[in-house]
């Protein structure tokens, strides 16, 4: 099964040439290159969604805005693939089922969860977006915090195959990615994507950069095996289509 995560970057004119106008074909190519079960975007909004959509239609969409006309962490998928079971959207904060954030936290962060039956094995998995405030590390760990509690409390899923996927907003060995390693869904425990390398920049502010450290991450437990992950440097109709470099990622179920 193959699945992305991309930080597609909201709407600002501020951007000029790199404005969101000018990206969405090439958004939308690499959705329909990917042919991807499921999709984790972070920052558009609902009018970016919808133009999206119209680009990319073998998609459908589930998640909310985390406040009125703001940013979303959709969850996109295909029918033809998978079947959406549940989703739900949280405020990443301590009232977490409705708007709100840490007092810390520069903007309200929310994650869209969601449950789906893969169509051809019917094994059920859970896919979780989200994405942290870069107010300071210590906010993106109580954000993360919160995600997982909740997570371990959903009592008929917290066993499922779970794929936790977003911008975080930090580095390989800051505080979030550390917690993360200590922590178990269920009984299972979480695996970065990336192994032990560094991958090197998903954060290019459209200058192309490679050099650096990730700020998007995929985790999955122990119930999938990694097939490949690649970071997609290109350029689409010779535009670059976001700041951040999408990240592709192939997982298979273990065979029990």
């Amino acid at each position: 099964m193959k699945f992305l995560t991309f930080n597609v970057r909201i709407d600002v004119e501020s951007d000029g040439e790199n404005a969101w106008k000018n990206r969405i074909k090439s958004v939308a190519e690499v959705l329909n290159k990917g042919d991807y079960f499921v999709v984790g975007l972070q920052e558009p909004n609902e009018l970016m969604l919808d133009a999206l959509l119209k680009e990319s239609r073998k998609y459908r969409c589930a998640g909310e805005p985390r406040d009125p006309n703001g940013e979303m962490t959709p969850i996109l998928y295909q029918v033809e693939k998978v079947r959406l079971l549940t989703n739900e959207t949280l405020w990443l904060s301590d009232t977490k089922k409705i708007q709100s954030k840490f007092t810390d936290s520069n903007f309200n962060r929310i994650a869209t969860v969601a449950i789906f039956e893969a169509n051809q094995s019917y094994e059920m998995f859970r896919f979780v977006n989200t994405h942290l405030d870069y107010a300071n590390p210590d906010v993106q760990k109580r954000q993360m915090e919160v995600l997982i509690k909740h997570l371990n409390k959903q009592s008929s899923a917290k066993r499922l195959p779970t794929i936790i996927v977003g911008d975080f907003n930090a580095k390989l060995n800051d505080p979030v990615n550390e917690y993360i390693k200590t922590v178990s869904l269920g009984k299972s425990k979480l695996t970065s994507v990336y192994g032990t390398e560094n991958p090197q920049a998903t954060f290019h502010n459209f200058k192309g950069t490679v050099e650096g450290e990730p700020i998007d991450y995929v985790y999955y437990t122990e119930q999938f095996q990694k097939e490949s992950q690649v970071v997609i440097r290109d350029k689409f109709f010779q535009v670059y289509p976001s700041d951040h470099y999408p990240v592709e990622f192939s997982l298979n179920f273990i065979k029990k």
